[in-house]
């Protein structure tokens, strides 16, 4: 460690400082040269050295007078040891705490670097060197490409590295491989786990539509994961527990997967949940995740769409397209020729009986009067709305809707190239989008800049990469409404297979949009959900709250407390305001079994109350496929830098990781007197100065 030289601070000009200083000592020699009464020179020079001092402690509070001086200091490069806490890792916990981070390892990792310790299965957490041995490994998912980059935003890209300890099975998140492009540091991966899988029979994979209509033939395809010579039987079961198919799944007869189909007809509309079970083998090493369960919306009708737009467009067909395809919707369009006339059709129909009302660029400036009138009176009678403008839109007959739209409009700016980006906080109950889409490969589409301007209190369901709003909806009134600021969106479907995540996108989004728009539900001032009604032991819940006063504006100045009712007793939370535009809270559940949960909203002297139901099952996704996989974990080492090692050669780790100390300057500032010594100094100076003059009777 070495020093530099002192240096001198202060606010202001030493061409000032010193002549100040100069003349304070002049004045202080002068003022005291004789004394009225005279006084011993002793007593003069005391108190011409107290004036001098006060007047100087003046000067430098003045000039807040500083020494500087830069000290060479030498510290470890950081590491993060990133421990996977699933639950497909737990016959690895002694093997990660005594045999790779025992003390002898750490303490020799800790001559080179300075460790830092985090923990993650859905979500990352820093924890301490003392929480090792408590750690559960009992996460429902793994998020390797979330975890690995959010680290990469709290160390030090610079010097730091990073060690993943996983078996590289992720079941949630983008494929960790592509983590490394947004995490600056070289990353180590060591494998844990068993290459062997183990001999369990568990439902995989279950496939559904989430929204079916009542008494219609539903299909269900389900994928049982078994072991070799294992035979079961997997039941379809309703709510009661009755019966209703049955089928034989035989592995002996080669193959580890095996789908199965059924058929079934809904009885009743509402929320159903439906359980499978497979009945047990003796070879099998676990019955906990032999019974599945989901749930379906069912819904009394297809979803009637009514799809309105004053001119064909690219955007139109791109649309039909979409929505044709899909059996669930029963769409209605019509495309004005002239006003108050459309093509193919010679009776308009009724916009109050449709479900969904899609407005493409209507209505234009001279658009029929009195059909626009009728989609206005469907609207605001609760009508589930999407206002999709381009050019010829003339938000102005809309004024009456203006109350429930989630935006305001402005004077047209022109067109502009711009890219979507996902929104951070959108809440899950509506997340239109399916995951791994590669955002920054999306073609642009169309905007036009400060046209559509979006209430706060507008929930965004989609970005555009400058962080204006693209896509955001309200539920105001009992009346949901999706707004777009953006058009062109056909042109997302324009890539190759090989970069099909565009359509992806957007096709997802018209279809989910389409459903939760004909999902009518009473509008309640007080709404708690969940984003699914069925979830795996430790799997975390959120809940997602929205409060309204009379005038349905959102209220978010209230204190919400959310009550689950569990076998060992109620578990308190607190909901905490997020960005979107609501409150948010969550928690895991271990234990199965149907959680009841009340909400409790006060606001001023009101207390309002609402409540609702989930499921916690023991199936947990972590033991569909808790296989080691090296080639994600090999794959990230070399996308970043570092390295990869089994855990029997964590040795190899220890010899290729030596570091040395980074020199580094810090600077250090003095001050000559820190303010609040100053200022005592120059009180008591004067303090003293006058308790001599008092006592000497000096005038």
């Amino acid at each position: 460690m070495s020093t530099s030289p002192l240096s001198v601070i202060l606010e202001g000009s030493p061409y000032l400082l010193i002549p100040l200083a100069i003349l304070a000592v002049a004045v202080g020699l002068w003022y005291y040269r004789r004394t009225n009464p005279a006084l011993p020179v002793f007593l003069r020079t005391i108190l011409t050295i107290l004036r001098v001092s006060a007047l100087l402690l003046s000067i430098f509070l003045i000039f807040h007078l500083s020494f500087s001086f830069v000290r060479k200091v030498q510290r470890l490069p950081e590491l993060a040891i990133i421990i996977d806490n699933s639950a497909s890792v737990s016959s690895s916990k002694d093997l990660i705490t005594k045999a790779i981070l025992n003390t002898k390892n750490l303490d020799q990792l800790g001559k080179s670097f300075g460790l830092r310790f985090f923990s993650f299965s859905d979500t990352l957490s820093e924890i301490q060197e003392k929480q090792l041995d408590s750690l559960a490994f009992d996460g429902s998912a793994t998020d390797i490409h979330s975890a690995l980059t959010n680290i990469g935003s709290v160390i030090d890209p610079s010097e730091g590295r990073i060690l993943l300890l996983s078996d590289g099975a992720y079941n949630q998140g983008a494929n960790p491989v592509r983590a490394p492009e947004k995490c600056p540091v070289p990353i180590y991966t060591v494998a844990l786990g068993d290459s062997t899988p183990p001999q369990d029979l568990t439902v995989s994979r279950i496939e559904v539509n989430p929204v079916v209509y009542f008494k219609d033939e539903i299909p269900l395809t389900v994928e049982i994961q078994g072991f070799p010579d294992a035979m079961t039987a997997v039941s379809l079961e309703d709510e009661k527990g009755l019966v209703i198919a049955r089928k034989t799944v035989d592995f002996r007869s080669g193959g580890m997967s095996k789908p199965v189909s059924f058929s079934f007809t809904p009885d009743s509309v509402g929320t159903r949940i439906y359980t499978l079970q497979l009945t047990p083998s003796e070879k099998e090493s676990s019955i906990d995740n032999n019974t599945r369960h989901f749930s379906l919306k069912v819904l009394e009708s297809r979803i009637k769409v009514l799809l309105v737009s004053s001119a064909p467009s690219p955007d139109l067909a791109f649309l039909k397209r979409i929505l044709q395809k899909n059996d669930n919707i029963e769409l209605t369009d019509l495309t004005e020729k002239t006003p108050g006339r459309f093509y193919r059709t010679s009776a308009l129909p009724q916009p109050s009986n449709f479900d969904v009302i899609i407005l493409l660029d209507y209505p234009a400036s001279d658009s029929d009067r009195q059909f626009t009138g009728q989609l206005i009176s469907a609207i605001n009678s609760g009508t589930a709305t999407v206002i999709f403008p381009r050019n010829s839109f003339d938000h102005r007959l809309l004024q009456p809707l203006q109350h429930l739209l989630p935006c305001v409009f402005s004077a047209k700016s022109p067109e502009i190239a711009v890219k979507l980006a996902p929104e951070s906080d959108i809440p899950p109950l509506i997340n239109f989008f399916p995951t791994n889409i590669a955002w920054e490969s999306l073609p642009p589409v169309t905007a036009r800049k400060g046209w559509l301007k979006f209430r706060s209190e507008s929930t965004v369901l989609l970005r555009l990469d400058n962080g204006d709003t693209a896509i955001a909806y309200s539920h105001l009134a009992g009346s949901k409404i999706i707004a777009l600021a953006v058009y062109d969106l056909w042109k997302l479907s324009l890539q190759d297979a090989e970069h099909s995540s565009g359509d992806s996108l957007i096709t997802n989004f018209w279809q989910s949009a389409m459903r939760w728009l004909a999902i009518r539900q009473e509008e309640d001032l007080f709404l708690i959900r969940t984003d699914k009604t069925i979830y795996s032991a430790g799997e975390n819940i959120q809940f997602q709250a929205r409060l309204y006063d009379e005038n349905y504006r959102l209220v978010e100045e209230a204190q919400l407390n959310l009550d689950i009712e569990t076998p060992a007793g109620n578990i308190p939370l607190q909901f905490k305001l997020f960005s979107g535009g609501g409150y948010q809270a969550s928690l895991r559940l271990f234990q199965t079994g149907n959680y009841r949960y009340q909400g409790l909203a006060v606001i001023g002297g009101d207390t309002l109350k609402t409540s609702g139901e989930l499921m916690v099952e023991s199936f947990n996704p972590e033991f569909i496929d808790p296989v080691m996989k090296p080639e994600v974990l090999r794959g990230i080492g070399a996308a970043s830098g570092g390295n990869f090692y089994f855990f029997q050669d964590f040795g190899k780790f220890l010899d290729d990781n030596k570091s040395t100390p980074i020199s580094e300057e810090v600077e250090h500032k003095v001050d000559f007197f820190p303010e609040l010594w100053a200022l005592l100094a120059l009180i008591a100076v004067l303090s003293a100065e006058w308790i001599i003059r008092k006592r000497k009777g000096l005038l």
